[in-house]
C-alpha cells in the first residue's frame, strides 16, 4: 500500500516538474519574440515629394492660335 502511495506521489511530482519546464520555455520563447520585435528595424520607408503642374502646348494649340 505504502508503495503505491510512493509511484503516485512521484508521478505527481514529476508532472508537476514537466508543467512548470513547459510554462517556463513557453514564457521565455514570447519573452524573446517580444524582444526581437521591438529591436528590429521597421519596413517603413519615407518619401518626400512635391507635386509640381505645368503646361506643355502641343502643336495643334498653337496652329490654331496662329488661324485666329
Amino acid at each position: 500500500m505504502n508503495n503505491i502511495w510512493f509511484s503516485q506521489a512521484n508521478k505527481n511530482a514529476i508532472k508537476r516538474r514537466t508543467t512548470f519546464s513547459i510554462q517556463i520555455l513557453v514564457t521565455l520563447s514570447v519573452l524573446l519574440l517580444l524582444i526581437s520585435q521591438l529591436t528590429s528595424p521597421t519596413a517603413a520607408y519615407f518619401e518626400d515629394s512635391e507635386t509640381v503642374t505645368i503646361t506643355i502646348s502641343t502643336v495643334v494649340e498653337e496652329q490654331e492660335e496662329l488661324m485666329n
